[in-house]
């Protein structure tokens, strides 16, 4: 949205009423300890809708000025820092960079929709601030090799952007990014990863989700629907696969002390594009490997919705069926997961884009921490149902 020149955006009402609430903190009106009324209660007072208020405390909850504490409320966990006023991006122009493919052909890849989900929540939160997103694919064409980001990132600098963020850069990326953010003269960066790169420059914030949760979250899930064994799948490995295996462990220990857990991850290397139907197939080729490992109420946190899928197509022709004889939970919500039914843990695209933008832009400036960790949500199909008492006997291996 365009600008006239010499005039600063409207301030945003959340802005406004977090920052009333770090004033009345200031002023002893709310004391450390101190519980908040509910949130019904104050978006009445402020005049503003529920999701409205909702903003403003997770802004305030997100610096540590609040907490909040399951079934009972929120409260004051420290004191504000003195000021009010929210940092502004200067010039109101943020770029975007990301690599993507592009072509009908591409368009269905789970790895395209995660990073467009992205963007499309950075530009939404960029058009309500009255700013500007410059986006740069770096996605080389056809036999062309990719941009390089020290190209594109002088070029946005010229364009007038004050700030940089990543979607899912590679290694190179983020290493360029560490050794030329200084914090004087160079553009701020904001990284959006899977959280398998380590980010150690202070200025460069990192913005990334907990596979450990989300994989925790699944095998609790499992657990909980009445499959007492959980099998880990993978059909390939990365660093964060280990990351998702550690935490399927730790969550069926929490769960289910007594469970077992068998991990099967194949050490072929994660393909390079176009990865999602290559997944599905490699799980086909890999399902003579789980079948003997599907005992009565067994259930099977695949590391993704592909692997997911590929384990359903090898299990259907002998007669086991996903949520009746073994229970299944992926991750990516997929669009070929919601037609399979399959349980899946769908990444916080839309706070992954808002928190990098807020970073970017200045809005989150009390956030001291270089990083920023987001939360998948578990989506429940038919998959993770609970289990049948005339199970399918697994077919004999060998």
């Amino acid at each position: 949205m365009a600008r006239l020149a010499g005039t600063e955006p409207p301030t945003p009402i959340y802005w406004k009423i977090a920052a009333d609430i770090r004033r009345r903190i200031l002023a002893g009106e709310w004391n450390v300890g101190t519980m908040l009324p509910g949130r019904g209660d104050l978006a009445t007072r402020y005049a503003v809708a529920q999701k409205t208020l909702d903003r403003a405390v997770a802004d305030l909850l997100s610096e540590g000025t609040l907490r909040t504490e399951h079934r009972r409320g929120t409260y004051v966990a420290s004191l504000p820092e003195q000021s009010d006023e929210p940092t502004t991006n200067v010039s109101g122009v943020i770029g975007v960079i990301a690599r993507y493919a592009v072509g009908a052909s591409a368009s269905g890849e789970i790895d395209n929709i995660l990073k467009r989900g992205i963007i499309s929540a950075i530009e939404s939160a960029a058009a309500a601030d009255h700013a500007r997103i410059i986006l740069t694919n770096i996605h080389g064409a056809t036999g062309s090799p990719d941009m390089r980001i020290s190209d594109v990132a002088a070029t946005l600098k010229r364009q007038g952007a004050q700030a940089i963020i990543c979607v899912f850069p590679s290694l190179t990326d983020i290493e360029y990014l560490q050794s030329h953010c200084t914090g004087r003269d160079d553009m701020p960066g904001v990284v959006i990863s899977s959280g398998e790169h380590r980010v150690t420059n202070p200025h460069v914030k990192h913005v990334t989700y907990d596979n450990h949760a989300a994989a925790y979250l699944a095998a609790e899930h499992l657990v909980q629907a009445g499959w007492d064994d959980v099998v880990f799948y993978s059909p390939v490995w990365a660093p964060w696969v280990d990351i998702r295996r550690s935490g399927a462990a730790e969550g069926l220990r929490a769960a289910k002390p007594t469970g077992m857990l068998t991990s099967v991850v194949q050490d072929r290397p994660f393909p390079d594009d176009e990865w999602e139907g290559k997944i599905s197939l490699l799980a086909e080729e890999d399902a003579p490997l789980l079948m003997p490992l599907i005992r009565p109420k067994t259930g099977i946190v695949c590391v993704n919705d592909a692997a997911a899928i590929g384990v359903r197509n090898a299990f259907a022709p002998e007669g086991l069926v996903a949520g009746r004889d073994y229970g299944m939970v992926g991750f990516d919500d997929s669009p070929a997961s919601l037609d399979a039914g399959i349980t899946t843990l769908r990444p916080p695209l839309e706070r992954l884009g808002r928190t990098a933008y807020d970073i970017a832009s200045g809005h989150n400036s009390r956030q001291s921490s270089g990083e920023r960790i987001c939360h998948h949500s578990l989506l429940v199909r038919r998959t993770s149902s609970t289990p049948s008492r005339t199970q399918a006997i697994p077919p004999e291996s060998g």
